[in-house]
This record gives C-alpha cells, structure tokens and sequence, in this order.
C-alpha cells in the first residue's frame, strides 16, 4: 500500500512539473532564429552585373561586361579585396554617342581595355573626388596612353577626361561600404585605343592591299610572300637534288647489271 501511495506521488510531482514548465518553455524564442549576419550571408555575394541590369539603362555595358568576361572578375574582386571597387558606368545613351559600329571595330582585347578603363581598383565616395590624386590608376593599367583625370571643386559637378573624351559624372547608381557606381554621360575612351585617329569619330581606314592583290595587315602579307619564296625555292632545290641522286642510282643499277651479263657470258665462253 506504501508504494503505491508513494508511485502516485511520483506520478502527480512529475504531472505538476509538466504543466508548470510547460507553458514557460512555448513562451521562449526559437533556437535556430538567424541574427544579423546570418542574413546578410543569404543574400550572397554582391553582383555588379545585377545591379546594373536592374537599374534598366545600362544594357550595351552589361554586355560588354559579359563579352569580356570581366563581370565574374569584378564579383571575385569584391569578395577578396578590401580596397573596394569604383565604375564609372557609361549608360545607353552614352553608348548611343559613338559612331556606329565603332565597338564592333575593336578586337577582344580592346574591348576588354575599353570596359576596364572605366573600373578603379579602391572605392572612391563622392566627396573624395575632391581630393583625389590624378591621373587615377584604372584597372586597364598606367602609362601616357592610359590616364583617367578626375577633377571637382567643393562639392561641384565631377569632370572626367582622358584626352579623347570629356564626360561628367551625372548620378550614383549604387553605394556602399565597398563599391561605388556611378552613371556617366558618356564612354570613357582612352587614348590607347581612340588616340590616333579617334576611331570613335571616324570610319576605320581601309584594310592596306599587301602582295597578290590581297587584302590585310602588311606585316601578315610580307610574312606570307616570302614564306611562299622560301618554300618554293628550296622545294625546287631539294627536287632537282632528289631527280639528281634518283638518276645516278639508275645508271648505276643499269651498269652494274651490264657488267654482270658481260661476266656471266665470259664464264660460259670459256666454259664452253
């Protein structure tokens, strides 16, 4: 009788507990609530060609971008670099000032200087531009034929030159603590590339007539003429060579076989 008494206490303590904690227990927060950073990790790594694409007027740069490949580049940069990044992003109506057909004209590798002549490699806000040292250093590299000069006075309307174009930064496009973009009234063109003649103000000349009436680089032409001479003058030599040596193994077989028949009738003359 003890136990059993002693059983159903047991069982109304364990009962009195469960309804006590019970309620305390559904009052508290979920464990696995996400803080902070675990939201700002699921929203991933910035995507500059997303960022540009949904602004909607920068579609000939986010194809540029693509072509070039520079897109996946400038993501990585963002990721491993705490310099930051500056684009001075052309829109489509900047583009639409070119002469036509003036990118189609380039080769890869210009197109690929062209789009990042208008990349920084650090961040640059909008009132460091009053202080920043010229020329500034682009990703398309350094030299004469390559200066980007930015200049602004207190605040004021920021100017970009480069010997070829004269454009005006006209809006930010997007901030924040690592990238800047922001929106210029026309394409930035280097003097590598547009210097001489500016290529993006007149037609490119016409293709130079090498040997043989075909047309193309001089320097292909010459190459090709006289790899053509070389091979035909010694193709003809070594011919001539070969007829040579095959002719003298001729009269000598023929030989040979002569003196051959002349000795076998002699040992069957003297035989007889």
């Amino acid at each position: 009788m003890v136990s059993i008494m002693k059983q159903h206490s047991l069982l109304l303590s364990l009962f009195t507990i469960a309804l006590i904690s019970g309620p305390t227990l559904a009052q508290q927060p979920p464990a696995e609530a996400p803080g902070p950073a675990a939201a700002v990790a699921k929203l991933g790594p910035i995507n500059v060609v997303k960022i540009l694409t949904k602004a909607k007027t920068f579609k000939s740069l986010v194809r540029l971008l693509e072509t070039t490949q520079l897109d996946s580049n400038l993501n990585n940069q963002l990721g491993d670099s705490n310099n930051g990044i500056t684009i001075f992003a052309p829109n489509d109506a900047a583009f639409a000032k070119l002469k036509p057909g003036t990118l189609g004209q380039l080769t890869r590798q210009e197109k690929l200087q062209l789009a990042q002549f208008h990349i920084v490699p650090v961040f640059i806000s909008r009132s460091d531009f009053d202080s920043v040292g010229n020329p500034v250093q682009t990703h398309a590299g350094s030299g004469d034929l390559l200066q980007l000069n930015v200049t602004s006075t207190g605040g004021g309307p920021v100017s970009l030159e480069t010997g070829v174009t004269n454009a005006t930064l006209s809006d930010t496009v997007y901030m924040d603590a690592h990238l800047a973009i922001y929106q210029v009234d026309k394409v930035l063109q280097p003097m590598s590339i547009f210097g001489a003649p500016d290529r993006a103000q007149s037609p490119a000349p016409a293709a130079a007539k090498g040997k043989g009436g075909k047309s193309g680089d001089v320097g292909d032409d010459e190459s090709g003429d006289d790899g053509g001479d070389d091979d035909g003058g010694v193709g003809g030599k070594r011919s001539s060579a070969a007829v040579v040596v095959h002719s003298s193994t001729v009269v000598v077989a023929v030989f040979v076989g002569v003196i051959s028949v002349a000795l076998n009738l002699l040992h069957y003359g003297l035989t007889v």
